[in-house]
């Protein structure tokens, strides 16, 4: 549930979902039901990846109370884009840092900077990027893991925009889970949300039932959210969502992560 806030007052309570809505496929099939698990999980930042024109279109129509980056870059329309909850949040500032993916120009860490409408002086910096998948043309061709330098350059921009003691969530489509995952820890302290509460993190993909060439695939944990907390803050919960009876048409070939966090001042 999205936190209510009507005061100064900390400790506050977020809620953050990490979700890939799996671009054109099926669409307009998924709208409904894709819109009804994003308003029954009431998040209040979602970190979308594969995001197009026609799906923010009707994100804006039918998520109430929500705003997110307008920019003409063409990566916030057609590769990932942020949420956020207007009552609890106001928008600071935004950009992408590039990633350099081969077949992907577009694909960029996304981030936005929000203030706690509370108390507008406490700031939470949030990210998201979609890595490129393993059978992705480059990669069969040259054998070349393309989610390491990916991972590197997402550090790269988090040491240049982070600032000391601030609260940072990335969460994103990592295609991953071993090296990145690593390397984010590694270099700049970045952690898995499941890790920090002792549990093991759950699968992601495929969604099943979905289509033949996603049912081939095996059960992998491909969607994260890492975070980085001052000591006075902490994740109090983390969850895959499913959707209850499965579907004919699957609202995507991911689950969505979310997870809750406890900042305090």
């Amino acid at each position: 549930m999205a936190a209510q806030v009507t005061s100064s007052e900390f400790p506050v309570r977020i809620s953050v979902t990490t979700f890939n809505v799996w671009g054109n496929n099926h669409w307009p099939e998924r709208a409904m039901p894709l819109t009804q698990t994003l308003q029954s999980m009431r998040s209040d930042v979602y970190l979308l990846q594969e995001v197009t024109p026609a799906i923010i279109e009707y994100l804006d129509k039918n998520l109430c109370n929500y705003k997110h980056v307008e920019d003409k870059r063409i990566g916030w329309s057609t590769e990932s884009n942020i949420y956020w909850n207007d009552e609890l949040f106001e928008l600071v500032d935004y950009g992408t840092g590039d990633m350099d993916i081969t077949n992907y120009p577009n694909r960029c860490m996304f981030w936005v900077r929000l203030a706690v409408r509370a108390n507008p002086s406490y700031k939470v910096f949030f990210s998201t990027a979609h890595f490129p998948w393993a059978g992705d043309d480059y990669e069969v061709e040259t054998g070349m893991n393309q989610r390491i330098p990916a991972a590197l350059k997402i550090c790269e921009h988090f040491r240049r925009l982070v600032l000391p003691q601030e609260c940072a969530i990335f969460g994103g489509d990592i295609n991953d889970d071993f090296h990145p995952i690593r390397i984010l820890s590694e270099e700049v302290g970045l952690m898995d949300v499941f890790e920090s509460l002792d549990l093991p993190p759950p699968i992601t993909h495929p969604v099943r039932p979905s289509d033949p060439r996603e049912e081939m695939r095996p059960n992998r944990t491909l969607d994260w959210i890492l975070c980085s907390l001052p000591a006075q803050c902490r994740v109090i919960g983390a969850f895959a969502k499913t959707v209850r009876g499965g579907s004919l048409v699957p609202i995507s070939d991911h689950l969505p992560v979310m997870a809750w966090f406890e900042i305090r001042q």
